[in-house]
């Protein structure tokens, strides 16, 4: 190519682009660049003592490329040790960031633990005080000594159990090296009757809002492979929001369809209730840990903003796919959650 780029008498010789070009790309000095430098420069003599093309400009071109090479190559190198340094800082203040992360996780879980201990304690001071003696009949109730525990025992149960729940949920959010245990500890289920079997457990909960279930699961005989007591958890944890955010006298309602797709069928639930839904503006904030959305709750109960956030890392983790969006029958929101045939057995 160079015996081609001397014919035209130019002074942008092919040879001076590889060089620079060499110069640029391979930034540290190694074996094969010097190769290729010294090949190129044997060319470049061998085609102009050969053409006889001795002149000055020739010389001088040759010696302006060496110069601008070694220069290019000098430039090269210092900015490639320059990156390197940096990528070394980017690096060691990443891994210090990662020990400091695992650092406040293990912090946070032994104060979560410390948490649970006393809270676990009132529980079961509460239900000393509560438990009827099972000697006492019915019969014998009114001859005995034993009395009704005060309805104030009922309030302090039920809110030791909602700290207890919102401690839970704070411990598995904050766990992020729990994927492999939860894949480990999967097994053969079917959704449907496990969500029909977490709404018959929350039946106080909607009695006391006087909540009707419409239960419109169509019983599809599939079965899937997850965690049970998780996904136990997750349907827990959304049937409960369901209710918070529903009003007196309404209603919930759940939903299951198979649909067939290019590849696999997917088993579809829907779980809608009759609250105020979700406004554009929470959208960015779905499920974002700790976030307050536009929705409040119907009664006294509390909202921490730790429950979507929970359910989607769950469930995520075990292949199943959580959308969110408003109910057109019942007005309130609407969680979708998708299982892939993939996960069936």
């Amino acid at each position: 190519m160079n015996l081609l780029i001397f014919q035209f008498g130019t002074d942008i010789s092919l040879f001076a682009f590889t060089q620079l070009g060499i110069a640029v790309l391979l930034r540290y000095p190694d074996k094969a660049k010097k190769i290729i430098y010294f090949t190129n420069y044997a060319v470049f003599f061998a085609a102009m003592f050969w053409l006889g093309k001795n002149s000055s400009f020739l010389i001088q071109n040759f010696f302006f490329t060496m110069v601008m090479t070694i220069l290019l190559d000098l430039i090269s190198f210092l900015t490639k040790v320059n990156s390197f340094h940096k990528e070394q800082f980017i690096r060691d203040l990443n891994r210090k960031l990662v020990m400091e992360s695992i650092k406040k996780s293990e912090i946070l879980r032994i104060a979560i633990h410390d948490l649970k201990s006393p809270v676990t304690g009132i529980l079961s001071l509460v239900g000393l005080y509560t438990r009827e003696p099972s000697h006492i009949s019915p019969s014998n109730r009114i001859a005995s000594s034993y009395v009704d525990p005060p309805e104030i025992l009922d309030h302090i149960d039920r809110t030791s159990r909602k700290i207890l729940e919102s401690i839970e949920d704070v411990l598995y959010l904050a766990s992020s090296g729990d994927t492999e245990t939860i894949v480990n500890q999967t097994q053969k289920l079917n959704p449907e009757l496990l969500l029909r079997s977490v709404a018959c457990n929350l039946n106080f909960l909607f009695s006391s809002k006087n909540i009707k279930i419409e239960d419109s699961l169509s019983e599809y005989n599939i079965y899937f492979q997850a965690n049970p007591q998780i996904l136990y958890r997750v349907f827990d944890n959304l049937l409960s929001n369901a209710a918070k955010f529903s009003p007196e006298n309404s209603e919930i309602s759940l939903k299951s369809e198979l649909i067939s797709k290019t590849f696999e069928k997917t088993l579809i639930i829907k779980i809608e209730d009759s609250g105020p839904g979700f406004q554009p503006e929470d959208e960015k904030n779905m499920f974002r840990e700790f976030s307050i959305l536009s929705a409040k709750p119907t009664g006294s109960e509390s909202s921490s903003g730790i429950g979507l956030a929970l359910a989607k890392k769950l469930l995520d983790r075990m292949g199943i796919r959580i959308r969110l969006g408003n109910s057109e029958t019942l007005g309130g929101a609407q969680v979708i959650l998708e299982f892939p045939q993939s996960k069936a057995k």
